[in-house]
């Protein structure tokens, strides 16, 4: 596919540095818009696999691994008021989901002065480590339990979880659980916000909610989300 050849010589030209500036957020932006540019079923898993490993080569903050069926997993050290250490993890061998792991890697890489200024007000959070597991909704069925948790069908692109008692379980990951076409929709330059958005909002604020033990009003925090994630809409 001409789209994917053209995608991945910009992301061999973009990745050529030898290494990333402390400064240089800018060219994480420009490859999480043009990620999320692709139609959907562009990329092979493979090819999230290589730019994965090239971004571990360019910045201390992410380390990257595959699995043997190619599902990524994800570590991003970044600044939220403090040191936070966030992984990502991948359940299931699909490229789209593998997709879905690249962008959520590059909002936390991308944005983490914006979420510590604007969204915490440079409140320290209690913790400082959060785990992300990330699964495609028919893939997890095989897995887990969906219908205990109420998950019976998806009606939404993503669904995101929360811990029973946030004050306590805080090794409970927060599970993302995705629809088949949660790429479908990605497609930025109509200056929207699209289920990219969507995804983004929802995962940023149960990762602030388990950061903060649940000792965090809602009410306050979603128009923060918001507002930062409005800055990923081109």
């Amino acid at each position: 596919m001409l789209v994917r050849q053209v995608y991945l010589t910009l992301m061999a030209q973009i990745l050529s540095k030898s290494k990333l500036a402390n400064d240089d957020l800018k060219m994480l932006r420009a490859i999480l818009a043009l990620t999320m540019a692709l139609p959907r079923d562009t990329l092979l898993i493979g090819d999230v696999v290589r730019i994965g490993e090239r971004l571990t080569h360019l910045t201390a903050n992410l380390s990257f691994r595959a699995h043997t069926d190619g599902a990524a997993h994800w570590a991003i050290s970044t600044q939220f008021a403090i040191p936070v250490i966030v992984t990502i993890s991948q359940l299931d061998d699909r490229p789209d989901v593998s997709l879905v792991t690249l962008c959520l890697a590059l909002i936390l890489l991308s944005f983490p002065k914006e979420i510590s200024e604007d969204v915490l007000a440079g409140i320290i959070p209690p913790r400082n480590e959060a785990n992300i597991q990330v699964v495609n909704y028919d893939e997890a069925k095989d897995l887990v339990p969906l219908e205990k948790a109420g998950l019976i069908s998806m009606e939404n692109v993503c669904s995101v979880t929360r811990a029973t008692d946030p004050k306590s379980d805080d090794w409970v990951p927060i599970v993302v659980i995705t629809r088949d076409d949660i790429t479908s929709e990605w497609l930025v330059g109509e200056g929207r916000g699209n289920s990219g958005q969507i995804l983004f909002a929802e995962v940023l604020v149960e990762l602030v909610y388990h950061l903060f033990a649940g000792e965090i009003e809602l009410e306050t925090l979603y128009p923060k989300i918001m507002s930062l994630v409005k800055k990923t809409v081109v």
